[in-house]
């Protein structure tokens, strides 16, 4: 019961997530002068559905991959790194935005990335928690539990790790297509590769901390590197 409940507060923490930034999303996907009402309870409820499943997924094949929730050894000092390196992605994805991207993509002539509470509570949320579970708690588990299962058992060697790391890192970042098809209007090969660098990097620091210090420290550096951005990074940059 443990793992479901905990399954569920992910699924509410990330469905509280999606409807902080569900206005401006759908806003940019349905006509003009639509009533998001429906498409928010809608999406809110998917999102809660899907993260909870997946959830508890995850938690139920965890014990045969070596991965974790949380290493109970873990220090103060390990919090303090994971938190640097959440500032550390927030602040690559925004400046590469500011400083080579604006100049290399006409639809980020006089950019400005919004900005808000709501914003940051989606990201912190949605972000940091809903993408942590379904791209590292269930997904990555998933490809080591997988190969486990071929080896019949036999404990994950690192470079295991290392290409479950790589590869649902690769999927999260194509999980950003559609929304940069909806902003640039286009797939063109430096959107694709915008997509694949600035959520590829993030996704591979997330990956090896969940790895390494578990999902916890992934969650929470994930969270970090929101606020850095909403709170430090997009108001100097911008």
């Amino acid at each position: 019961m443990k793992k479901v409940r905990l399954s569920i507060l992910f699924g509410i923490l990330s469905a509280l997530g999606i409807y902080f930034i569900a206005e401006s999303t759908l806003s940019n996907l349905l006509p003009e002068n639509t009533d998001l009402t429906l498409p928010t309870v809608l999406l809110t409820g998917q999102t809660f559905l899907m993260v909870t499943i997946l959830s508890i997924l995850g938690l139920n094949m965890l014990p045969k991959t070596g991965l974790r929730l949380y290493q109970a050894s873990s220090n103060g000092t390990v919090w303090i790194k994971a938190a640097l390196a959440g500032v550390g992605v927030g602040f690559f994805i925004q400046a590469l935005d500011a400083l080579y991207f604006a100049d290399r993509l006409e639809a980020m002539n006089g950019y400005q990335p919004e900005s808000s509470l709501s914003a940051m509570l989606g990201g912190v949320l949605y972000g940091g928690v809903g993408e942590e579970v379904l791209i590292r708690l269930f997904l990555m588990t998933l490809i080591v539990w997988m190969v486990t299962k071929l080896k019949r058992g036999a404990a994950p060697s690192n470079m295991v790790y290392i290409v479950a790391i790589l590869i649902s890192s690769l999927v999260f970042a194509i999980g950003h297509l559609p929304a940069n098809l909806n902003f640039f209007g286009e797939l063109s090969t430096m959107v694709v590769f915008r997509a694949l660098l600035l959520n590829g990097v993030g996704g591979i620091l997330f990956g090896w901390l969940y790895w390494k210090h578990g999902l916890v420290l992934a969650i929470f550096a994930h969270m970090i590197a929101h606020i850095s951005m909403h709170l430090i990074f997009i108001p100097i940059l911008f």
